[in-house]
């Protein structure tokens, strides 16, 4: 009887992660194909960083900063007409990549 409890609560557990990861997933693979545009929003961030165990917590933080630094303005370049883009889109296209 317990262990049918810890079961079901594990499997609820893990469909809320797998949810949360293939959102973020679907939003970085249409960064992916639009650059500059979209991107993780701070609600993405903090709900998948709730979900995971403790010890992947840091690397995830890393991956995140890494992936906001690539996005800042020293690597954005403003068009005449006030369109974004990004000088370097390698950097920012690699850091999507160590995300997904």
């Amino acid at each position: 009887m317990v262990i049918g409890l810890l079961s079901e609560e594990t499997r609820e557990k893990r469909k809320e992660f797998n949810a949360i990861a293939s959102d973020i997933f679907t939003t970085l693979a249409k960064e992916l194909n639009s650059l500059p545009r979209g991107g993780l929003s701070d609600i993405q961030i903090l709900t998948f960083k709730r979900h995971l165990p403790w010890y992947k917590v840091s690397s995830f933080n890393k991956c995140v900063s890494i992936y906001n630094a690539s996005k800042n303005e020293k690597n954005q370049r403003i068009s005449d007409y006030g369109e974004v883009s990004f000088k370097d889109k390698h950097i920012v296209i690699e850091s999507i990549h160590n995300l997904l």
